[in-house]
């Protein structure tokens, strides 16, 4: 009797687990989307420090189109688990979560058709410079998160973290 309920016991535990690590290999994928979605333009300034503006050429280029960040659902999905989310990974996700709908509605308001050649003596208007700040420093705090994600992944012990 003792033996099943030992067995009844880590059954749960497992399907504890199994949930646990599903849930955030699903948040360290919407993450890595989000830190993948930043990356496309979030240097732009500081290789524009870099290039000297020439007849033709010399400058980086950044286009409306390419600051278009997405809300992935497992962020909401995530919140309304947040027993199953790491302690240390909750202000991550808090700061995400409370952030990225004001990230869309800041890229929304550049025209579509925009497009901006930077180069050392040209960084774009104020608020193009403050957005590319700001999502440096939210894709900073991602990456943050993602260490978190794949330490608590690796002390689950049941999948090794992608390198």
């Amino acid at each position: 009797a003792m033996a099943k309920v030992e067995l009844v016991r880590e059954m749960a535990r497992n399907e504890i687990v199994s949930k646990k690590i599903g849930l955030l290999l699903r948040l360290r994928l919407a993450v890595t989307k989000l830190v993948f979605e930043i990356s496309r333009f979030a240097d732009a300034l500081e290789k524009a420090k870099e290039v000297e503006p020439t007849i033709g050429g010399g400058s980086v280029r950044v286009a409306a189109t390419d600051l278009k960040l997405s809300n992935s659902p497992e962020f909401e999905e995530i919140w309304s688990k947040l027993d199953l989310v790491p302690a240390e990974a909750i202000d991550g996700l808090i700061m995400i979560r409370e952030t990225i709908s004001d990230f869309i509605d800041r890229a929304n308001k550049f025209p579509a058709e925009n497009v901006w050649y930077l180069n050392k003596f040209h960084f774009g208007d104020g608020t193009l410079r403050d957005y590319i700040t700001d999502c440096r420093d939210l894709r900073y705090r991602a990456h943050g998160l993602l260490v978190i994600l794949a330490t608590d992944i690796e002390r689950l012990g049941l999948i090794k973290p992608i390198a």
